[in-house]
């Protein structure tokens, strides 16, 4: 592994957007939800929490597993330079991490 980073989102009862540059590089992307916070005390919790990436760019000769038909928690490419996705919180509160794994190739 060549590098890492990490980034933190936070949604509370709403939709949190994020779009990342970058040099064109090979990297595995991730995103994970750390904490759920629910705004009610029902027996059966009423919230929704996800995190998801909605579009991916890379270089002309870059390739990707990336499948826009679904939503994507992690995918992998080469030659990557922008990652765009959302961190939706309903009736809750939630902590979000983005994590770029750089290889010198993934796929």
């Amino acid at each position: 592994m060549d590098a890492q980073t990490s980034n933190q989102l936070s949604a509370a009862n709403s939709t949190t957007s994020f779009h990342h540059t970058f040099e064109p590089q090979s990297a595995i992307l991730q995103i994970s939800l750390s904490h759920v916070w629910d705004y009610n005390d029902w027996a059966v919790p009423i919230s929704y929490a996800s995190g998801s990436f909605f579009s991916v760019k890379f270089e002309p000769g870059g390739s990707s597993n990336f499948d826009q038909s679904e939503i994507m928690c992690s995918f992998g490419g080469n030659r990557l330079t922008e990652v765009e996705g959302m961190v939706v919180a309903n009736n809750c509160f939630v902590v979000a991490i983005v994590n770029r794994f750089v290889w010198p190739a993934v796929i």
